[in-house]
């Protein structure tokens, strides 16, 4: 009577575990997540129907290539997931792998370690494909950057508005105030260095202002584009002299080491204001007497290569690294006490970028600073 109890019990165990079995294989060929399992040793047993349609192998080649093939082995990751997953039985997290077509694809993966009837480590690993919540991520991101940039074109632009631009009127309107109340009693001697001082801060607004309209103009895309091709020598002429005032002023010599038959293609305006602004700034920071030096180059790669060199005050490594940034505060002040607002610069870049270039300076303190940008040409 007991042995027949014992073969009862020991029949339905078996139903039971044929049922069980049946449902774990029923769940594993139909489950949503990709899943694989995996030997002590590594090497790949199983791989769910899920798992072979995101890899696009069969469940042969997967197991054929093994785990060291479908894993993207460039991945500083995967190293760490392994160690991770045998120190702790478990690893949760990104990783990246590779398609039967060589095309790698991220992944959100759960792995853990479980034991078989035989007592052996062995893996299961639930994964699948997050190639559409990176692109979102990724579209926020970029869209997070250009608020940033957004909210600091608005901020620099307050700035000016409430500083840089009420200071210089505030000393055109002074000298104006005098000579209206004063005139009678100023001789013309006395006279000449007022006009002179008035003629520079009207100056300096109607450039300031200029600046401002152009880099208005280039946040609305409003800027039209048109580069040809000129002599390079031909365009620096009236650049040269609408600077030299400026820089007689300070005594300043400008010289330069242009290639005489070298053309380039560039946008005359856009061209025109980047280097009056690199001129100016050279002269800004350049004392009494100095020298600033203008070259030009073409590079292995078919690029014009322009310098911009002077003898000034020159620049720490933080003022470099924030030279080109909108959201950063530079507003020192020039050798002689002039303003500036930093915009210059910034324009500078967004010029450099519209004809595919790049701009970087370099620079020491009591060194002097030389400014270099690039223009590819078409070949």
């Amino acid at each position: 009577m007991s042995t027949s109890v014992n073969i009862t019990d020991r029949s339905n165990a078996e139903k039971t575990l044929k049922q069980s079995e049946e449902l774990n294989r029923l769940l594993f060929e139909n489950s949503g997540e990709a899943i694989l399992f995996t030997n002590p040793d590594g090497t790949i047993y199983s791989a769910n129907p899920e798992a072979c349609k995101l890899l696009g192998r069969s469940e042969a080649e997967i197991i054929s290539i093994g785990r060291s093939g479908i894993m993207d082995a460039t991945d500083p990751l995967f190293a760490l997931a392994l160690e991770e997953r045998k120190r702790t039985g478990l690893f949760k997290g990104e990783l990246r792998m590779v398609r039967g077509d060589g095309t790698v694809f991220p992944i959100e993966i759960s792995s853990t370690i479980f034991k078989d009837s035989s007592g052996g480590g062995r893996t299961s690993m639930m994964f699948r494909d997050i190639s559409d919540r990176k692109q979102v991520d990724e579209e926020i991101r970029h869209q997070n950057e250009e608020l940033h940039t957004l909210n600091a074109t608005k901020d620099k632009f307050f700035s000016i508005i409430a500083h840089d631009l009420r200071n210089p009127f505030s000393t055109l309107l002074g000298f104006t105030n005098l000579l209206v109340e004063e005139l009678p009693n100023l001789t013309l001697d006395e006279i000449k260095p007022i006009a002179l001082s008035m003629k520079i801060s009207a100056t300096n607004l109607y450039n300031l202002l200029q600046n401002l309209l152009e880099w208005s103009m280039l946040q609305r895309n409003l800027h039209a584009f048109n580069p040809r091709s000129f002599l390079l020598i031909n365009l620096m002429v009236p650049i040269l002299k609408s600077v030299r005032e400026t820089a007689d002023k300070k005594m300043i010599r400008i010289s330069n080491d242009f290639l005489e038959d070298l053309r380039i293609v560039v946008d005359e305006q856009m061209f025109a204001s980047l280097m009056q602004n690199l001129i100016y700034n050279a002269i800004k920071f350049t004392p009494r007497g100095g020298n600033i030096k203008l070259a030009s180059i073409v590079t292995t790669d078919n690029s014009v290569k322009i310098s911009v060199q002077d003898n000034g005050i020159g620049m720490n490594e933080e003022m470099i690294g924030k030279m080109f940034s909108l959201d950063a505060d530079i507003k020192r002040k020039g050798t002689e006490r002039e303003s500036s607002t930093g915009l210059g610069m910034i324009l500078c870049k967004e010029y450099v970028e519209h004809h595919g270039g790049k701009i970087w300076a370099e620079s020491e303190e009591n060194a002097g600073s030389t400014f270099y940008f690039t223009i590819p040409q078409p070949k």
